[in-house]
């Protein structure tokens, strides 16, 4: 089975601090990007371990591997004691803000639950995938909402989405509509930690606040200008200030124009630039392209079923 594994963007990110579990409370705002990569899962009957194969040099492809990780949880969960072969064809960059790693592990999820014949039902896959990771979840929604064959499997059921609202940790996710316009992802050579990240976060003596409510606002409204104003991401200073390609790459984009909002994905490498107008990316894009060896030309992936 080969399943499409989105990337996401981070359209609003507010960090609310450092919760008793270690965890962070965020108030985010993620869409789903066509940027993909193809995850294709087979079953081996002559075989009983994990076999990871990627075209990227430098993915790890054992237990540090996320994809890895979910398979091995689903054969447990299912009693399946024979093997499995992962091919990750990876187009996303490598701890670039996107979820790519997340991704990989909730297409492996989906598409075990299918070959296998599961049945979970989503609360239970959800729960799994938070287990896994906090941006998994939102993942293994977006990838059901974008690959046609899962549809069946979750007919009827109202939350796969391509556009989140994520509250507590990130993995409480109430759906929305979401955006219809063109990304230029521009992803500067460094490849950065979350956990650095975040960890910097907590050393802030001042932080930004940028709570989720105007643009939400302007989601139900649809209006780019107050979309635009409400956009924010707590971790972009800290990460500028770790790594000022990431303050150059952002500057770079926003001095090109035509954009409805610019802003780092996440914890970061990745900038993004939002286009209404189709054109208008394209244009961005063959710009960057100049400067930046690692551009993206996309689109959000499109609503509903």
């Amino acid at each position: 089975m080969v399943i499409k594994s989105y990337g996401k963007i981070n359209l609003v990110l507010d960090v609310l601090g450092l919760l008793p579990n270690g965890y962070h409370g965020v108030d985010m705002v993620m869409q789903q990007v066509e940027l993909h990569d193809s995850v294709q899962v087979t079953l081996r009957e002559d075989s009983n371990d994990i076999r990871i194969t990627t075209n990227h040099p430098r993915l790890p492809v054992g237990s540090g591997n996320l994809a890895y990780g979910a398979a091995q949880h689903m054969k447990e969960i299912m009693g399946y004691s024979k093997g499995i072969d992962i091919h990750l064809e990876k187009r996303i960059p490598l701890s670039s803000g996107l979820a790519g790693g997340s991704g990989n592990g909730a297409a492996v999820m989906l598409a075990l639950d299918h070959l296998l014949e599961g049945g979970h039902d989503l609360d239970e896959l959800l729960k799994l995938a938070q287990s896994l990771g906090s941006d998994v979840p939102f993942s293994l929604l977006g990838q059901i909402a974008g690959n046609s064959c899962l549809h069946k499997n979750f007919s009827g059921d109202e939350r796969p989405c391509h556009c989140a609202h994520a509250t507590g940790t990130g993995t409480q996710l109430h759906p929305l509509e979401g955006l219809d316009c063109w990304v230029v992802l521009v992803t500067p050579e460094v490849e950065v930690s979350t956990r650095e990240i975040y960890g910097g976060w907590d050393e802030m003596m001042e932080k930004t606040s940028f709570p989720s409510r105007g643009f939400l606002e302007g989601l139900r409204e649809k209006n780019w200008e107050k979309l635009q104003q409400n956009m924010g991401n707590g971790l972009e200073i800290v990460a500028g200030k770790k790594y000022p390609i990431i303050v150059y790459t952002k500057n770079m984009l926003e001095s090109v124009g035509g954009h409805r909002g610019i802003q780092m994905s996440g914890s970061g490498p990745t900038i993004f630039g939002l286009y209404e107008d189709e054109s208008v990316a394209k244009e961005v894009a063959t710009h960057m392209e100049k400067i930046f060896d690692r551009v993206f030309l996309t689109h959000t992936t499109k609503a509903g079923l």
